[in-house]
């Protein structure tokens, strides 16, 4: 369903998203964005619909849907303003995300 808002799927936790919503509040505000959370029994049955068969998926206003959340969050920390311009500054904010990451990836039943 194509909506004229973003809209985030995930679970009902903060998890890998955390920051995407705080960047996507602060882009669209509190009604300017669509926070869909899915509860865990459904996601055997919506996975095989989801383009890599992960969430979080976002739907843009066109229709279109992306995947892959450190791609989303620094896309919406660009429609927020919270992505610096500059290339040394990106860089280091680029660091810092792929190093939360990184921390989530290793830490057992975490993000």
């Amino acid at each position: 369903m194509t909506t004229s808002l973003p809209k985030l799927t995930y679970f009902p936790a903060a998890g890998r998203t955390w920051g995407l919503r705080i960047a996507l509040h602060s882009a669209y505000g509190k009604d300017g964005w669509i926070d869909e959370r899915i509860q865990f029994k459904d996601w055997a049955a919506m996975k095989p619909t989801t383009p890599l068969g992960s969430l979080p998926i976002l739907e843009l206003p066109s229709g279109k849907v992306m995947t892959q959340c450190d791609a989303l969050t620094r896309w919406a920390g660009k429609q927020g303003g919270l992505y610096p311009e500059d290339a040394a500054e990106a860089l280091v904010v680029d660091e810092t995300t792929a190093t939360s990451f990184e921390a989530l990836n290793k830490t057992p039943g975490r993000g």
